[in-house]
């Protein structure tokens, strides 16, 4: 999204980050294609993101719902992201555990959606 947006202020954040996790070089060199910085480290999603964001964009309903019961101050700024590109299909599975063509396809349609979803902003 930065890349797409650059100047607009975009951070990326997990329900479930951890710093400590060795993110995979194919995650990596797709982070870079996107415009994240090369030493991206997975961060947590808190409160203060939540309160700093415009639009807060998610890939699974599961996350979806897990926010709204946390911070349901917040539903006004939680989009699923596959939703708001006007997708047929709204969950994004989660590409950590993907590999092989699984892997490409689904960040195919990451990319897509996401440049989708900027243009839209």
């Amino acid at each position: 999204m930065q890349k797409l947006r650059p100047d607009d202020e975009c951070f990326s954040r997990g329900i479930y980050a951890n710093p400590d996790y060795a993110v995979p070089q194919k995650m990596k060199d797709f982070l870079a294609e996107m415009g994240i910085r090369e030493n991206h480290i997975p961060q947590p999603l808190e409160k203060k993101d939540m309160e700093a964001a415009d639009y807060i964009f998610l890939m699974e309903n599961e996350h979806y719902e897990l926010l709204a019961e946390r911070w349901s101050q917040f539903l006004n700024k939680m989009y699923l992201l596959a939703e708001f590109a006007e997708d047929k299909d709204k969950e994004i599975e989660d590409p950590i555990g993907l590999h092989g063509r699984a892997f490409v396809k689904n960040m195919e349609r990451l990319k897509k959606l996401v440049g989708i979803a900027a243009s839209k902003l």
